[in-house]
């Protein structure tokens, strides 16, 4: 019987150990998700899990999938407003900073069928609806292009990022011909075929650079405003 028993209390401890060491592992992989959201962005830590994506933002969603591809010692930064010249700013999604280079994204959530090339000025949805006609839209790959322009030249043109359009639940329908447009899944496809191009001394100085250019929200929505006001007094 005495053995029985110290077999028994072998298996509380053991079991109480694992426990134990399982919660300590999971405090440590969140302490890390929000230590690397909080070099992301300038606002409050928002915790996103798989179950928690449902209902949220395009972006949201599109930054959750993103920041698995990156190892520890990568960043990803959010929402920069990047000074072209004196006067203006762009607003840039995202900048992934990683060992395969630098990736400048910019995430689209468009609804419809949406058809366009890198060369078209416009790109087109098609609502596939009577009541909402079809609508033109900016290129993005060109949009971005001036995005990746401006982040080249903060690194002082040292660095060669890439031009990254990412659409969330692209139709399938769509007739689109470019070079620089993923969904979520095709780029992270796309991303572990790229070469190493930067080590950890490099990645620590582009995002020591670049980090000053992450915008609060209060920010952002100050220059929206100031883009809608500069648009309806050229009306």
């Amino acid at each position: 019987m005495l053995w029985l028993l110290i077999i028994l209390v072998s298996l509380v401890i053991a079991l109480i150990a694992i426990v134990l060491i399982s919660t300590a592992s999971f405090k440590q992989q969140d302490s890390t998700r929000k230590e690397k959201y909080q070099k992301s962005t300038k606002d409050e830590y928002v915790a996103l899990t798989p179950a928690e994506q449902h209902g949220k933002t395009g972006e949201a969603y599109a930054s959750y999938i993103l920041n698995r591809l990156l190892d520890e010692d990568e960043y990803m930064l959010q929402n920069l407003l990047v000074p072209i010249n004196r006067n203006i700013k762009t607003e840039i999604d995202k900048v992934l900073i990683t060992k395969k280079g630098i990736f400048c994204i910019e995430v689209k959530h468009w609804s419809g069928v949406i058809s366009g090339k890198d060369e078209d000025e416009y790109w087109y949805q098609d609502f596939k609806n009577r009541r909402r006609p079809s609508k033109e839209n900016k290129n993005p790959v060109l949009q971005n292009e001036n995005h990746r322009k401006a982040i080249q030249n903060k690194l002082g043109n040292r660095y060669e990022p890439y031009n990254i359009v990412i659409f969330i639940d692209l139709d399938p329908a769509s007739d689109i011909d470019s070079n620089c447009t993923y969904t979520l899944k095709s780029f992270a496809s796309f991303y572990k075929t790229c070469d190493i191009e930067l080590n950890n001394m490099e990645i620590d100085q582009i995002y020591k650079t670049l980090y000053p250019f992450v915008a609060s929200d209060k920010q952002l929505n100050e220059y929206k405003e100031e883009i809608k006001n500069k648009y309806k007094s050229n009306i």
